[in-house]
């Protein structure tokens, strides 16, 4: 290898890692932290389609929030991973995914956001924050309710 190709190799490695602080700082959001736990919860290589009318995040709910759901009945608990369980404002969750949180993420690298297609997929520094993201999932229950509102 040259060391061109070395040094082309170093800065791609490099982009994709972020520090511990931006990490930490990504999954200071319940929408955000909502986001990446949905990503872990999807295969590696699946798209996520955004959703942020009708009470949810999400065009299709992850297995994890099918098996929360409650029956078709309780028309109350349909969508356990929805903006009331996550805490967000149901009136300015959208202002909030498109300015903020998606950017945010996809600046960062940790998602890959289709703005057309209203979709993400886990993007090249999503290993970096898939220790935290797959801790905060592990011990969901030992956590404050507060950090994981939608498991609840």
């Amino acid at each position: 290898m040259s060391d061109a190709t070395d040094e082309a190799s170093d800065a791609s490695a490099s982009a994709s890692r972020i520090g511990t602080n931006e990490a930490l700082t990504l999954l200071a959001d319940d929408c955000r932290r909502r986001i990446l736990i949905e990503l872990l919860e999807r295969g590696p290589d699946e798209t996520v389609r955004i959703r942020p009318d009708a009470g949810g995040l999400f065009a299709e709910p992850s297995e994890a929030d099918r098996a929360l759901s409650v029956s078709e009945s309780d028309e109350s608990r349909h969508d356990p991973g929805g903006t009331e369980a996550i805490g967000c404002d149901p009136n300015r969750l959208a202002v909030e995914l498109y300015h903020n949180h998606l950017p945010r993420l996809a600046a960062e690298g940790v998602i890959s956001w289709d703005e057309e297609a209203d979709a993400v997929e886990r993007g090249t520094a999503f290993p970096t924050v898939r220790p935290f993201v797959e801790r905060l999932d592990q011990y969901d229950e030992e956590l404050p309710s507060d950090w994981l509102p939608w498991k609840r």
